[in-house]
Parts: C-alpha cells; structure tokens; sequence
C-alpha cells in the first residue's frame, strides 16, 4: 500500500502519470487531495486503475463551518460539486474533518450530506484539531455537544460514522482535555 499527500498533488506536472505507475506496483494506492482539481477525466482514468482509495480534506459542508480552508462561497459550492463527483465515480472515499470553532457546529449537518448519497458513502472520520497552533482554532466546552451528539447519529449513520470505539476517543479528547490513550505495544525481549 502506498499513500500519496502533498501540498496539492493534482495540480502537478504529470501527476496521474505517476498516480498511475504507483497503482500498477502496489496492491492500494491512497491520494490526498482537496478534490478541486479533480476533472472527470481525471476521475474516470483513477477509477480504472481499480485499487485507489481518495482522501478528501472537508471540514464542513456548509461554508460557514468550512471558512478556515476557502473564502469564497462559490468555490466551496464548487469543492462539494467535486467531492460529490468523486463519490459518485464510485471511487472509495474518506472525508478528514477537521472540528474547529467553526467546522463544529456543522457537524451534524457534515455527517447528513455524507449520507445522502445513494451509494459509495463516503466514510467520514472528524478529527481534533492539533498542532502548535490548535488554542487558536479549538472548540470551547460548550460546543461539546455537537461531537457528542455523533453517538445519537450512529445507528443512522453507521454507512458513514467511524465505528463507536473512534467517536468514543473524540469525545473522549475534548471531555478529558487531550488524547488520553496510547496504543502500547508489547516490548519485545531479545
């Protein structure tokens, strides 16, 4: 398996070129991408190669929540036109929301545009934010409910939610303070 990240890596030179040779040497090719560059020839030439998986970075789908990544309401109009060309190129795709100030009180309706589509949902997985500037961008306690209100979606949204285990450790970070668990592998003795 083998993932492809950038900055944006469809805006490169010969890009699908690469993407491609990369699909014919790995059993999984994974790309990054914000889906704006993603014509439908390019589309149609990623879904013939048959094992390639998109990873699309959208933190609301209602541009109010989505204002940190476009400032423009008709390229976020033109960013869900692309996302939903994806999904419906019947390609595997995740969504990576980031929940921030302002992404969180969309999150329900960002789980919900998820759903609606007929089939080949997008998997969507919300995630914190982090890194050295996320006080800036956090949520405060009192928009706590919106990502536990994820547990009232689950038996809906199960095609599109993480499973309970996930939305447990997001809850988890924002009611404890930060991450509170670790995966601990066993030390091996030689």
């Amino acid at each position: 398996m083998i993932k492809l990240t950038g900055g944006e890596i469809f805006i490169v030179k010969d890009i699908m070129d690469f993407v491609e040779t990369m699909a014919n040497e790995h059993v999984s090719i994974i790309v990054q991408t914000n889906a704006l560059p993603l014509t439908d020839a390019k589309l149609k030439r990623l879904v013939e190669f048959g094992n390639l998986t998109v990873q699309i970075s959208l933190d609301s789908s209602a541009y109010e929540g989505n204002t940190y990544r476009l400032q423009s309401k008709k390229l976020h109009a033109k960013l869900l036109e692309r996302i939903a060309a994806v999904v419906n190129s019947g390609l595997p795709t995740e969504i990576y929301a980031v929940v921030n100030d302002k992404s969180v009180k969309y999150l329900k309706d960002l789980v919900e545009w998820c759903g609606a589509f007929d089939s080949n949902h997008p998997q969507l997985f919300p995630f914190p934010v982090r890194g050295p500037d996320s006080e800036t961008f956090q949520i405060g306690p009192d928009d706590h409910h919106h990502v536990r209100a994820l547990y009232g979606m689950l038996d809906d949204y199960a095609h599109v939610l993480p499973p309970r285990p996930y939305i447990d450790r997001l809850v988890s970070f924002y009611e404890e303070g930060g991450r509170t668990w670790r995966c601990h592998l066993p030390r091996l003795v030689v």
